[in-house]
This record gives C-alpha cells, structure tokens and sequence, in this order.
C-alpha cells in the first residue's frame, strides 16, 4: 500500500461533470482511514479546489497545491509555501516580445490585454488604469479585459497565458513553459507541480518513492517523467501514457477509484 496519494483533479478525481464519483470518494476516503495521506494538486486556484478537500475530510497530514504549483496548503487550508509570483515586469518584456494577446491570472481576477504591439506598449508605458467589462465565469471567477496597466497594480502574478502560434524563443530559460491545450502557461522559474512535490518531500519528510501519482494532462508531465509510480487515466493524453506505470479506466469509469481499491486489496 502507499503512504501517499497524489490526485489531480479536472480529468483525474473529478469526472467530466466536475463530481468526485461515489465510489472513487467511498475508495479514497477508505484509502485515509487506512493510514494514507491525500494531497490534491492542480492548476485551479485554492477557491476552487476547497469543496473537494471538504468532501475528502482532509486534515494536517493531507496537501492542497493549487496553481500548477504556485502554493502549499495543508488539508485544513493552512499556507505551508508560496513560491514568488510573476510581476507586470514580466507582463510588459513577454508583449514587446510577441506582441499578441494574452492573459495573466492573478489571486483575485483573471485579466486579458492585447491589441497592437505598438498600442500595447504605449498603453502600458503611459500607466493608464482602466478596468473593462468585469464579468462572471462559469467556475465563478471575475474576469476583467483590461486596456491598460498600471504597473504597480499587479505585483501578484501567477501565470501568464500566450496563444499557441506565439513565439517562446528566449523564454524558457527564464521562466517555466507548459505547452497544455493548444496555449503556452508561463510561470515563475520555481514553479511547477513537480517542484511542489519535491518540495513537500524536502521539508515536511514525504517519502517520493512511497506515493502514487494519478494525472491525464501535459501539465503533470515532469511529475510522469520524475515519479516512480504513477498512473494515467484512460482520457490521458498520449505522451502521459507514453510515461505511466500504469493506466486505468477514464474519469467516468472510476479509474482513480478502482486503483485505489486495488492497492488496498492487495495489502
């Protein structure tokens, strides 16, 4: 049996409809009892990651990371780690290098800004505020399109998105680059949902080797490439499979559940 299971979620533990399933939480929560800590880990923020460690009943031995890495709660919510954000600096040199819209996310709102490279720069390099059509999500979160920075507003940047056809060269050694999507993610150099594993292992004594890694998505690449033993759900993408230990059912067929119960059968 292993002392540690690491979940993500859209894809993985939670099902097409956004549920953890019956009998994967009945599993899961079996798994718990029997000794086992939980740690949830995915690129949605704590906001929308908490219900979820709610219906788990995750306490102090279990882990939340929310944002592909960028935080380190405890089961009850508690920060552990904050890895530094991204800042409008890296806002402003990543749109004089492409010179398309993009987006970036912060704690509070998701925000978009593009238009013409030279507009763009005028706009920024002027420091004009203004804040546009502010609406409401599907998962609840505000988005605000923004015309204009001003630079000392967003000091807190977790991630900023580029679409698919934007150049990243002289990027990567930078920052960290997740191609997921048909999008580039880019983070702070330190963050990464392996880094936040490794982390964990480094300061609070888990045993990497003793865990079980569930994921689908080219974000849980490094952790497929870094764990010994992981597996990938059926609606996994290829080069996930390519790297798992093994492969279960998809997210509508229990595949988290059916493994944990497995390896609890087998202890």
């Amino acid at each position: 049996m292993y002392k540690y299971y690491a979940f993500d979620l859209d894809g993985t533990l939670l099902n097409s409809e956004k549920i953890i399933t019956p009998a994967t939480l009945r599993q899961v929560k079996s798994a718990r009892r029997n000794g086992a800590s939980v740690i949830l880990i995915s690129s949605r923020h704590y906001s929308e990651m908490v219900r979820y460690s709610v219906e788990l009943e995750l306490d102090e031995k279990d882990y939340i990371i929310s944002c592909d890495g960028q935080y380190i709660r405890d089961g009850k919510g508690k920060i552990l780690k904050q890895f530094d954000f991204l800042s409008t600096k890296d806002v402003k040199r990543i749109f004089e290098l492409i010179g398309c819209r993009m987006s970036f996310f912060t704690d509070e709102y998701d925000y978009s800004y593009g238009g013409r490279k030279a507009d763009g720069i005028k706009k920024i390099k002027t420091a004009i505020k203004e804040k546009k059509h502010i609406k409401t999500g599907n998962d609840g979160r505000k988005w605000g399109e923004i015309r204009a920075l001003r630079l000392y507003n967003f000091l807190q940047i977790e991630k900023i998105v580029l679409p698919e056809e934007a150049s990243i060269d002289g990027l990567e050694e930078e920052y960290s680059i997740l191609h997921v999507s048909a999008r580039y993610e880019v983070f702070n150099k330190q963050v990464g949902k392996y880094k936040a594993l490794y982390y964990i292992a480094e300061n609070y004594g888990i045993d990497l080797n003793n865990l079980l890694y569930f994921g689908d998505d080219l974000n849980d690449l490094k952790c497929f490439k870094n764990l010994p033993h992981t597996v990938a759900m059926g609606n996994a993408a290829e080069e996930i499979k390519a790297l798992a230990g093994s492969i279960t059912d998809d997210c509508d067929n229990d595949g988290v559940g059916k493994i944990v119960e497995k390896v609890q059968n087998e202890m």
